[in-house]
């Protein structure tokens, strides 16, 4: 999905706030999105593995409203396996996955801490965290 916001500003121009939201899905078929759509298409990805056994972990989607360069706040998937290691960030807009630590080496703009993130708690057994 490439990052588009004036293809997806284009998109939801025609709907009102009665026919909001938009399924994502929509945004899947266009092959465009911003980071609100690229963020929880990730953390379904991700989802998917953890539902077949492949990954073993809690995953969720993180919002930020912090305001980044002009910016109006940013989504990005997470994930943490059960046996508690780091929280990782997959945050395709900016093509970053990693833990804080390595988006601060990174000197990246963006801010990937939340206040009180559920994921940033030890994990016991098998918990899942959807939030899309």
């Amino acid at each position: 999905m490439t990052y588009d916001m004036g293809k997806v500003n284009a998109m939801i121009a025609p709907y009102t706030e009665k026919t909001l939201p938009i399924n994502l899905s929509e945004f899947v078929k266009a092959g465009y999105g911003v980071c609100r759509h690229q963020g929880p298409l990730a953390a379904l990805m991700i989802e998917a593995l953890t539902d077949s056994g492949q990954l073993r972990g809690t995953v969720g989607v993180r919002r930020n409203h912090e305001m980044v360069s002009g910016g109006d706040g940013h989504a990005w998937a997470v994930y943490r396996d059960e046996l508690g290691g780091p929280k990782y960030n997959i945050d395709p807009t900016n093509d970053f996955v990693g833990d804080i630590n390595a988006a601060w080496k990174r000197r990246m703009s963006w801010s990937y801490k939340i206040h009180d993130d559920p994921l940033d708690q030890p994990i016991r057994g098998n918990q899942r965290n959807r939030r899309y």
